[in-house]
């Protein structure tokens, strides 16, 4: 059954299923303003926005990016919103689709000064930058109840959680002062989030229910979503798209999609026109939507991530084992130098004794002892002991604390190695290959090699230092 546009919706689905779409902070501060120190540079904007066979790019002037609404409508954002919403429009779609956008809402107060001092101001408000994202304003808002441009109001002011329904679309305006939305304790004392969600989730349907969440920042407001989502409502289906959502540099993006399916168990979706089969949709054979997707897919450094944990685990096993044996050499040599120390000690008061005593009889005495006996017997006493007690134990603890100080450059240096030929090696270009890829290779190679020079300067300045304090040279393997 399908209402028109600013009908409430009822909480219960004229068919079974039921999927959500979360979009989260697709506003023009995030893409668009370059006086925002939020924006996401424009590599990761484009990712969303911008199709990757496509030849248009963003033009800029001093505060502002432009993009044209049919280059927007034909990137991943676009088409996927025209594969989910814009087709449930026309009629098609299985179930009801609710379509949940989260916007950053600020109005002043301690709450957002605060926040404003850590990030700079953005989204205030009413203003141009708190707007759904130019272009697609028809499609993240079909029934036209957005709060617009100009409303100065904060949370809450004419909100419902029971959304706007128009076909099989029912669209819900979430506002948020805070990073964690779903909280309650906002600076309103209510969470619109959890207001609509737990209309759509509950304990009976949470096993049925299809969640996807897109956006930005994935390693901050996306992963905090994500996590309340799990605790909150555990639904049983709950997907983030690696190719829609996207975080300033990409370890920040991959490291919170990494987070999100070993510790949180959602599934990254990397496909656009899987997302909108997930959701209900059948896009058919559109090519344009299935190139749609990033270059960039978790699932190609998925491994890497795995590989890079264990020879990080296996390195960390490694060290502990040495510094064990280093730990009880070392002990042992504390404690002969302890030992040393205190015999040295009793040596000297002894000897110190005999001397003045053999002093004293050579002087009443100058014909029976030389008086040079005790002064030169002490000499040799006295750097007999230091040189086999003390310097030999100390010339140990010296090259101890070499070898582990080596050890550690070895081991830093084997990491940062791998990890790089596999940051290289595991991306979708090298992973399929193409004509270029011996010339990634070169330079992959030339890298390495550069890495390997920097560790011999390294290693030659560690030796300079080792023989200036007597602790014998240690060769790097590269010698």
């Amino acid at each position: 059954m399908a209402t028109s546009a600013g009908q409430g919706y009822s909480g219960q689905d004229d068919d079974h299923e039921t999927s959500v779409l979360i979009t989260q902070c697709l506003q023009n501060d995030f893409f668009l303003n370059l006086n925002c120190r939020l924006v996401l540079p424009a590599d990761a904007s484009s990712k969303l926005i911008i199709h990757p066979d496509s030849s248009k790019s963003f033009t800029e002037t001093k505060s502002r990016r432009h993009v044209s609404e049919e280059t927007l409508l034909g990137g991943p954002l676009g088409r996927l919103l025209q594969a989910t919403v814009g087709q449930r429009l026309q009629g098609s779609g299985r179930g009801t689709l609710h379509l949940v956008n989260i916007r950053d809402w600020h109005v002043p107060g301690d709450q957002y000064d605060r926040e404003r001092r850590i990030y700079g101001s953005h989204c205030d408000a009413g203003t141009w930058g708190a707007e759904y994202l130019d272009g697609l304003i028809k499609l993240l808002d079909p029934t036209r109840t957005r709060r617009q441009i100009g409303d100065p109001f904060g949370l809450n002011v004419t909100f419902s959680p029971d959304g706007a329904r128009l076909g099989s679309v029912v669209t819900h305006h979430v506002h948020s002062d805070t990073l964690f939305d779903l909280d309650s304790q906002a600076s309103q004392g209510r969470s619109e989030l959890s207001e609509v969600l737990s209309r759509i989730i509950t304990p009976e349907n949470r096993d049925q229910v299809r969640v996807a969440v897109i956006g930005v920042y994935t390693d901050i407001k996306i992963q905090i979503v994500l996590q309340s989502l799990r605790v909150r409502y555990n639904p049983a289906c709950l997907v983030v798209s690696d190719s829609l959502t996207a975080s300033p540099t990409l370890e920040r993006h991959l490291g919170a999609l990494d987070f999100a399916t070993k510790v949180l168990g959602v599934e990254v979706m990397h496909g656009v026109a899987d997302l909108a089969r997930f959701l209900g949709n059948d896009p058919g054979v559109d090519q344009e939507l299935e190139s749609s997707a990033s270059e960039v897919a978790f699932a190609d450094y998925a491994q890497y991530f795995h590989d890079k944990q264990a020879i990080t685990s296996y390195e960390d096993t490694q060290l502990r084992t040495y510094r064990q044996q280093i730990s009880r050499r070392l002990d042992q040599t504390v404690r002969v130098v302890s030992f040393t120390s205190k015999f040295l000690i009793a040596c000297g008061a002894l000897t110190l004794g005999s001397t003045v005593v053999l002093a004293i009889v050579a002087s009443l005495h100058p014909g029976r002892i030389p008086v040079l006996l005790p002064a030169a017997l002490l000499g040799v006493s006295v750097v007999q002991l230091v040189t086999v007690f003390f310097v030999r134990p100390a010339d140990d603890l010296a090259r101890l604390f070499s070898r582990e100080a080596v050890f550690r450059m070895l081991l830093e240096s084997r990491s940062l190695r791998l990890a790089l030929a596999r940051y290289h090696l595991t991306t979708a270009a090298a992973l399929h290959g193409d004509r270029d890829s011996a010339e990634r290779l070169k330079a992959v190679r030339d890298q390495l090699n550069l890495l390997a020079e920097l560790d011999k300067i390294d290693f030659d300045r560690f030796d300079a230092f080792a023989d200036s304090h007597g602790t014998g040279r240690t060769r790097s393997p590269a010698d």
